[in-house]
């Protein structure tokens, strides 16, 4: 029997088991906590379904004699009365101290004399039994989450520290099932969305239900779960796999393994400050020292920081923070920008040695491949324009025939990979996207008034960029959008009818910004007419006057948020 016993418990996880050479069982301890969660420690109750598992192992090996078990109901109680550690700990070391003795385990017994819990007890186990049964079929989410309320409405108010715990380790489990079906494309079409909701074509099913329409039911903590799904202890030999396959592709794509200029790299060092804010202005002496001649190397790396002005938005936006938190550390480990820390982690490739985590680089390639673009050079420039310029409004600008594909594919292209897509709702990954196309549609302007990278900016150029920027950044997330109308007109095939209708689509979103504050929306305009109209760089003096007057609107309509964000 020992030996049966022996060898399952070696299926039970999140334990560890010791036997003497004998063969017989000497010791139960806890696993030692493993890199589960990115953010925070892990509570000592995390392994609790793990213990149920280990109650079924052992008790198929016992009787149902109550043993010593006397002293359960003192242990419920305590656990309302001291830490969850203590109470944990004294509760495995009984187990093993019958188990050793020879006394006959029931945890039947445990409930039973649990007085005033025992109902408790026993409905959440039922329940949380339930929950796992559904979880391992695939049961529809929506029903599990009922079942999940009603646990939650069945939590005795003296006892939610200990179900809390629980439902921390299913949610987690839960969560790491969901992605890995996610992933492996075993969740069928619709599977996120309301009956009267239609999935879009080409777009990853929507998680509103998830985020959204069941709120409170996915923690921060199970937020973590989600970017260690697949196996996070390969994360620790990142760098050993990117060396390797930098090794193998040095042939194929000679951008994937080029190293940062060391100008470059510092500047980078210099644009993020803390938390991933932007700070144009204290950058402008070391972005003058730039090798201007490498533009087109140059503008890719300073366009991916763009996205570090989201970290910004992230902290002010309740709902992003909840999902974002967990990437604090990760984020400034590699001082890079969020999406690409983001790619780090989710986006895998399969290889001989199984499913691996793509390293930094090669994580943007994924993203412009699945996007559709040949490459994360695409994402920027389009390599058969011989200035790389951007085209203006009027489809002037010089490009070669038969790249208005390409060129349409550069604007309405998806800026988060779609494997990231898990982690928003449909709405915040369109507001993402929008602040990105912003950016792109900032350059065209600075372009078309000589104002651009090719000679050595003038910082006030930047500080325009920094302001322009921040404002739609800061008001971009709290757009609600028509972005299923605006995908029907891309459906026509003229580039220039494309752009009329982003421009529109721009318009409307600025005007929603400003939440129909005309005299807001006026300034905003003069400025963008500015820029568009003036020819040399002279102007720029007029324009930081237009846009100390919209500071001092800002100020005398005290939107202090806002104002505050912009300083």
């Amino acid at each position: 029997m020992i030996q049966d016993l022996r060898l399952a418990l070696k299926g039970v996880p999140g334990a560890i088991f010791t036997f003497d050479d004998d063969g017989s069982f000497r010791k139960f301890s806890r696993k030692e906590p493993s890199i589960l969660y990115v953010g925070g420690e892990i509570d000592i109750l995390n392994n609790i379904l793990e213990l149920g598992t280990l109650r079924a192992k052992i008790y198929e090996y016992t009787s149902t004699s109550e043993g010593r078990f006397h002293s359960y109901e003192d242990i419920a109680k305590s656990a309302l009365e001291n830490s969850i550690q203590n109470t944990y700990e004294k509760f495995v070391d009984e187990i093993e101290e019958d188990f050793l003795t020879g006394g006959q385990i029931s945890f039947g017994t445990i409930f039973s004399k649990c007085g005033k819990w025992a109902t408790v007890l026993e409905n959440c186990v039922q329940i949380i039994s339930e929950l796992e049964n559904k979880r391992k079929t695939g049961t529809a989410i929506i029903d599990i989450f009922e079942s999940w309320f009603v646990l939650k409405a069945s939590v005795n108010e003296e006892l939610k520290q200990i179900i809390q715990s629980i439902l921390f380790v299913l949610e987690g489990r839960f969560l790491e099932d969901m992605v890995s079906w996610y992933r492996e494309g075993s969740i069928a079409e619709g599977f996120f969305l309301e009956e009267n909701e239609q999935n879009q074509d080409g777009l990853i099913p929507s998680v509103d239900l998830v985020f959204n329409q069941v709120p409170n039911c996915v923690s921060a903590r199970a937020a973590d779960c989600i970017l260690t799904a697949g196996n996070w202890r390969k994360v620790i030999k990142q760098q050993e796999i990117a060396a390797r396959l930098d090794n193998e592709d040095s042939n194929e794509d000679d951008y994937t393994t080029r190293k940062l200029d060391t100008d470059i790299f510092e500047l980078c060092e210099e644009l993020l400050i803390g938390e991933g804010h932007l700070n144009w202005d204290l950058s402008a002496v070391k972005i003058e020292r730039l090798d201007w001649n490498r533009l087109d190397e140059i503008t890719k790396k300073v366009l991916k920081l763009i996205s570090s002005f989201l970290w910004n938005i992230c902290e002010k936006d309740s709902t992003l923070t909840r999902h974002f938190e967990a990437m604090r550390n990760v984020f400034l480990m590699n001082r890079g920008d969020l999406f690409t820390c983001f790619s780090d982690y989710l986006a895998e490739q399969t290889s001989d040695t199984g499913q691996i985590f793509i390293p930094h680089k090669r994580a943007w390639n994924l993203s412009c491949w699945n996007a559709g673009l040949d490459s994360y050079e695409d994402l920027f420039t389009i390599k058969a324009m011989k200035k790389q310029l951007l085209p203006l409004e009027n489809g002037t600008s010089a490009y070669p025939p038969g790249s208005k594909s390409q060129l349409a594919k550069l604007y309405i292209s998806p800026v988060i990979d779609p494997c990231l897509k898990f982690l928003f709702t449909e709405s915040q990954t369109h507001k993402c996207n929008l602040i990105y196309q912003f950016h792109g549609r900032l350059s065209v302007i600075f372009s078309s008034i000589g104002l651009n990278f090719q000679d050595p900016p003038d910082p006030r150029l930047f500080i325009i960029k920094r302001w322009v920027s921040g404002m739609v950044c800061h008001q971009a997330l709290k757009l609600q959008t028509n972005w299923k109308s605006f995908k029907k007109s891309l459906e026509v095939k003229d580039l220039e009818a494309i752009m009329q209708s982003y421009e529109r689509m721009l318009h409307d979103c600025l005007r929603d910004c400003f939440f129909l504050d005309i005299e807001l929306h006026n300034s905003y305009s003069a400025i963008v007419e500015r820029l568009e109209k003036e020819s040399n760089a002279t102007s720029t003096d007029e324009i930081i006057s237009k846009i100390n007057d919209f500071m001092k609107i800002l100020k005398e309509k005290e939107q202090s948020a806002l104002l505050m964000f912009l300083e």
